[in-house]
């Protein structure tokens, strides 16, 4: 969520400075003391105006700040394949939480929809990289409760359009939910979140008995990619 302040016109009047020069000596010095006054008020004016842009500037990287929450996207791919993971990041500041993908588990469920693109195929559901913590019976709610603290990683399987340029792909995503803590919640409402390839990723080697036994290789944990 982007916030914009007018501080432009604001940080212009604050840092413009006006000289006032003159040839006439006798002129300067039978001016000097309204001069200095007017230079005092001048100061006086320039710093209320730099302080009000100081505070604006402040008040708004404080309301950036007190989002509790941080998404991200990337896309990770095994290498040597055009098949991997894309993947929505959630930082959460302490004391927060976001509920679950479960709608059974969630008076507002957390919903990823991938938009449409020609370089990515999405090959099935979001999952997350971690179990979140279930409250059988919420005192409040009254129901079952699932949520997730602390960093969280939402995964789907895709596959990217062979021959694609990665230095030029790019997925976004669209994010809804809800973003609590003990006394209030945050509605995150269809919110996109743009990212692009981060790195590839190997998947784990098998021993040679296990490996002749299986015809297919298990995808890589979530948890194996880096971050």
């Amino acid at each position: 969520m982007k916030s914009s302040t007018g501080i432009s016109g604001l940080a212009l009047l604050a840092l413009g400075v006006v000289f006032l020069v003159s040839t006439d000596r006798t002129v300067a010095q039978v001016q000097a003391p309204a001069d200095k006054g007017m230079a005092r008020g001048s100061a006086t004016s320039s710093s209320a105006q730099q302080g009000a842009m100081q505070g604006g500037m402040k008040g708004a990287m404080d309301a950036k700040e007190m989002l509790p929450y941080k998404p991200s996207v990337r896309v990770h791919l095994e290498k040597g394949a055009n098949k991997g993971y894309l993947v929505l990041q959630v930082d959460l500041a302490k004391g927060h939480h976001l509920y679950s993908l479960n709608p059974k588990g969630s008076p507002a469920p957390t919903q990823i929809v991938v938009s449409p693109s020609k370089d990515i195929n999405v090959l099935g559901a979001f999952a997350a990289d971690k179990k979140p913590l279930v409250i059988e019976k919420d005192p409040i709610f009254q129901r079952r409760i699932e949520k997730h603290k602390g960093v969280v990683q939402f995964f789907a399987p895709i596959e990217v359009r062979p021959g694609m340029d990665l230095s030029k792909l790019s997925a976004e995503v669209t994010l809804t939910g809800q973003v609590c803590s003990d006394t209030a919640c945050r509605q995150v409402k269809a919110e996109k979140v743009a990212g692009k390839f981060a790195s590839f990723f190997e998947l784990p080697k098998e021993p040679a008995s296990k490996a002749a036994a299986s015809t297919a290789q298990q995808p890589v944990a979530p948890a194996a990619m880096p971050r």
